[in-house]
């Protein structure tokens, strides 16, 4: 596994105006064999290293590990992968070596595995930056970290049923849908996430994580999008969001209405809901 899918490019001359003479040795001795690129990067990326050893190759196998070096020795990390021929059968049929490094999951056609990995990685992110975001306080109130882990552990594992009886609200993007039953409102997130800035600012913390929830939180409410103050380095808690949410057309709507502008955009989220509305 090289680092990047440039250097994957380069290693094998996959770029016709920079190969070299090496490169095209890597790329002959391609020939026939089975490629496994497990190279970290975007689905595009990946079908453009299918698309450029398509006339080499064997056959080609595109994917993502996830897992530090010590999980892939020990065989406990995840390998999302996936193959254009044969529904699989070429992953199937490699499975024995590919599951040597942890989990082997089958994704669809070339480009569904980086998806996965983006969206199942990002977890373990968002999760530590959250965490982060919130560690000066819980030391600052005496909270143990074994306690907030133990916690947040349960929590953790309600996101899987949150995230599939979301979807299903979400399908539409019809208004209706977003004020039906909703299980925690656009008001009440926003409250949530405001109500931490004054405490914030009092005691000197940094807000990034705050503020760009309640960002996106009153832009979801329809309210219009405000800059980041905290892209700014200093930036003083006078130009943070209000820690009251200040109602908006949508306050009202399920949290799941956050899609309309993280997922769809602004412009298209106002196009879209139109159209629904119709």
């Amino acid at each position: 596994m090289l680092s990047t899918i440039a250097v994957v490019r380069e290693t094998f001359g996959l770029d016709e105006d920079g190969a070299t003479p090496e490169a095209a040795a890597n790329k002959a001795a391609l020939r026939g064999k089975v490629l496994c690129n497990l190279v970290s990067g975007n689905p595009d990326e990946g079908r453009t290293v299918r698309d450029a050893t398509a006339s080499t190759v064997a056959a080609y196998i595109d994917g993502a590990y996830s897992g530090s070096p010590a999980k892939a020795r020990a065989g406990g990390g995840q390998c999302f992968v996936s193959s254009d021929a044969d529904g699989g059968a070429i992953v199937r049929e490699w499975d024995r070596v590919l599951s040597r490094l942890g989990t082997v999951t089958f994704s669809g056609p070339v480009g569904a595995s980086r998806a996965l990995d983006y969206a199942v990685v990002d977890l373990y992110f968002v999760n530590f930056l959250s965490f982060l975001s919130n560690a000066a306080m819980l030391e600052a109130e005496g909270v143990d970290t074994a306690l907030y882990a133990r916690e947040a552990g349960v929590r953790l594992q309600q996101v899987p049923d949150f995230l599939l009886a979301s979807a299903g609200r979400m399908s539409s993007r019809a208004e209706a849908d977003y004020l039906r039953n909703p299980g925690a409102t656009l008001r009440t997130w926003r409250n949530f996430w405001g109500s931490r800035l004054p405490y914030f600012a009092a005691h000197g913390l940094p807000a990034q994580l705050p503020q760009l929830a309640c960002n996106l939180l009153d832009e979801a409410a329809g309210l219009p999008a405000e800059p980041l103050p905290s892209a700014v380095v200093g930036a003083s808690p006078s130009s943070w969001p209000s820690a009251v949410a200040i109602e908006g057309p949508h306050s009202a709507a399920d949290l799941t209405r956050l899609q309309e502008v993280v997922r769809y955009g602004t412009k298209r989220a106002r196009e879209g809901a139109e159209l629904h509305l119709h």
